[in-house]
């Protein structure tokens, strides 16, 4: 057992190594799978851009911008989830979140939304700057949506 621990201290110590590194020895650019599990791109991917989405709502036939952070709170300090790529690229999970914000509106802001909106401000991130400027942001519809329309959940019912 002391032994098993061993070899995963010393794999685990050598994929945090050579992680982040670009210029990695022979023996692992020859099987770079090698390394895999500890260099997994969860924990060791450095995004070069930074993204917020902001949205908007119709209402009384006018946009008004929507402070998602005050409608989706998040715990973590990286972020909302619906700032990660996997979401936005999502069409049925940023359905569900427009359905949501619509619904949310009604609740907490007691504003009765027509439709929402969402775009994604993308630009690149510059080393050791914080906070980060928006030079060259490139803006993105990603969602135009009617509250009056229904979504299906990942659980299969239909809001």
């Amino acid at each position: 057992m002391l032994v098993l621990c061993a070899v995963l201290a010393a794999y685990f110590t050598t994929a945090y190594t050579y992680a982040l590194e670009k210029d990695i020895p022979n023996w692992l650019k020859r099987s770079p799978w090698s390394l895999w599990l500890g260099t997994w791109q969860m924990f060791t991917h450095i995004d070069p851009t930074s993204t917020i989405i902001e949205a908007e709502a119709k209402v009384d036939g006018e946009w008004q911008d929507i402070e998602l952070e005050a409608l989706f709170p998040y715990r973590w300090e990286s972020g909302p989830r619906y700032a990660r790529s996997s979401f936005r690229r999502s069409g049925s999970r940023m359905s569900a979140l427009a359905q949501a914000t619509c619904s949310r509106l009604r609740v907490r802001e007691d504003v009765t939304a027509g439709r929402v909106r969402f775009r994604s401000i993308r630009w690149k991130k510059k080393k050791g700057r914080d906070p980060q400027p928006r030079a060259k942001a490139q803006v993105k519809l990603l969602l135009d949506w009617d509250c009056d329309r229904s979504v299906r959940l990942p659980s299969g019912e239909v809001w």
